[in-house]
């Protein structure tokens, strides 16, 4: 016998998304501190191609100031060298695929 807090009917495999990865929910990013930063790069690219910063912030539904905040730190020394390294890597990865 199931428990009863176990769901039954035709709807019983159904669970929200927001339940089981809250993550994934089509409100946008979800807030926390990483979630955020992990765009930040994008504002910044978009920024450079001529859309505003503002707009890219009110799109993606993050705040300006954390942003802003992100953009004025020091990077150090060891995320230049692993960023040179990934760069590396991915135009190793990606120049074997296609002249292969």
């Amino acid at each position: 016998m199931a428990p009863k807090h176990a769901m039954s009917g035709p709807h019983a495999h159904y669970r929200p998304i927001s339940a089981v990865a809250p993550e994934h929910t089509t409100d946008g990013p979800q807030r926390s501190e990483y979630s955020g930063k992990r765009f930040y790069p994008l504002v910044t690219e978009l920024a450079a191609d001529g859309i505003p910063v503002a707009v890219s912030l009110r799109v993606l539904k993050l705040s300006r100031q954390p942003y802003y905040r992100w953009r004025k730190q020091q990077v150090t020394e060891a995320e230049l060298v692993e960023a040179y390294r990934a760069n590396a890597r991915w135009r190793c990865a990606f120049t074997s695929a296609v002249t292969a």
